[in-house]
């Protein structure tokens, strides 16, 4: 069947400037294009039969259906299944399968769309880029570069986080808007990269190498927004990977919305499911910190209150034995005085006793010898 032929094109500045009222017969609405493509495919009986091989790259699955995104050199295509058929095949279908998928295609008039509708689905055997991903996964691990040793801690309050993203990209944003809304005194050096397409892992090692060189860079944050296997398959390459591992600053992978981790996860030092994760993960939120602070000053308060309290009771009975003791060594000390005193009175007693006694002996002697010198006398007299 022939293609109709579409009117010519209007500048996009001038196409607002057409009303529904004066718009020439020539001009087409979205609307209008969209239900003429939609109809070229449906009348194209080349494409209502079609097989289609391709590679696995995400499988997304509902009640009602599930999504097979296809890749194949560099191509993406989308495939929705029907819950009801897809069940029939009595396939879990998984990422990395190389299938052949046959049905029709379908352009989705309302949003823009082509996708391929299949009534059947063969596993043929495991995709090209998966077979290359594993190869490259396992020759990871045996240069040891995912082990957790090698893993750098991330800095605590880092000073300067540094950024590899497309300049142009949402993932700038939102990690310095994460960052900034957490601690708004961190600096952001964004380096711009490409993060799609085949110089993509060049330009990311190149970036992550220029920012491990900035001596005043404490983390660097590698990553994207979301996207499908073909968009993210850069951070499953060696040359990224590499420059991650090798890299002194601790580094952090946040490839956006992927449920199958990229290799580049293997080997940074930390990871986040999405660019402002990766944000909230680089610096400490500033409230969070405040309330940290006012925790550990109130458990530092009670900790000296307790501590303060232990060492006064602690001195309080140092104190009360010092005393006791103090009080007994002053009580023995008096005691022996008192007996000493004791002692010495009774020893100046019996000196005074003795004294007394040998004044009256004296005084008896002294009489005896005086009568014996009268009776002498008195003798000598008589003769």
């Amino acid at each position: 069947m022939p293609v109709p032929a579409l009117p010519p094109m209007i500048p996009m500045g001038q196409a607002d400037d057409i009303a529904d009222t004066d718009r020439p017969g020539d001009v087409l609405t979205v609307a209008d294009l969209n239900s003429t493509v939609s109809a070229v495919i449906e009348d194209t009986a080349g494409l209502q039969e079609v097989r289609c091989l391709g590679e696995v790259s995400e499988v997304s699955r509902y009640d009602w259906g599930v999504f097979v995104d296809l890749v194949y050199d560099g191509h993406d295509l989308t495939a929705l299944m029907w819950a009801e058929r897809y069940r029939e095949l009595d396939t879990d279908i998984e990422p990395g399968m190389e299938v052949v998928v046959t049905g029709a295609v379908e352009f989705y008039a309302e949003a823009g769309r082509m996708n391929l509708k299949p009534w059947d689905l063969t596993v043929v055997g495991e995709g090209e880029r998966a077979l290359q991903r594993e190869q490259l996964r396992a020759e990871l691990e045996a240069r040891g570069w995912t082990a957790e040793e090698h893993r750098t801690p991330l800095p605590t309050r880092p000073e300067r986080v540094g950024v590899v993203t497309s300049a142009d990209g949402d993932a700038r944003d939102d990690i310095q808007e994460a960052v900034h809304s957490r601690y708004s005194g961190v600096d952001i050096l964004v380096q711009d990269a490409r993060v799609q397409g085949e110089r993509a892992p060049a330009s990311l090692a190149g970036a992550v190498r220029t920012l491990d060189r900035q001596t005043d860079v404490d983390v660097i944050v590698v990553g994207r927004g979301g996207g499908s296997e073909t968009d993210l398959a850069a951070f499953d390459t060696e040359a990224v990977a590499e420059a991650v591992f090798t890299a002194d600053t601790p580094v952090i992978a946040a490839v956006g919305h992927r449920d199958d981790e990229p290799l580049v996860y293997r080997v940074a030092d930390a990871t986040a499911i999405t660019p402002t994760e990766a944000g909230a993960a680089v610096v400490p939120d500033r409230e969070t910190l405040a309330d940290r602070v006012a925790d550990l000053r109130a458990d530092l308060d009670r900790a000296y209150r307790q501590a303060a309290a232990t060492r006064l009771d602690r001195l309080g009975g140092r104190l009360t034995v010092a005393h006791e003791n103090h009080a007994r060594t002053r009580l023995r000390r008096l005691a022996r005085q008192v007996d000493d005193a004791y002692a010495t009175v009774e020893r100046r007693a019996e000196v005074r006793a003795t004294r007394r006694r040998y004044r009256r002996i004296v005084v008896v002697l002294a009489l005896v010898i005086v009568g014996l010198s009268l009776l002498l006398l008195g003798v000598l007299v008589g003769l």
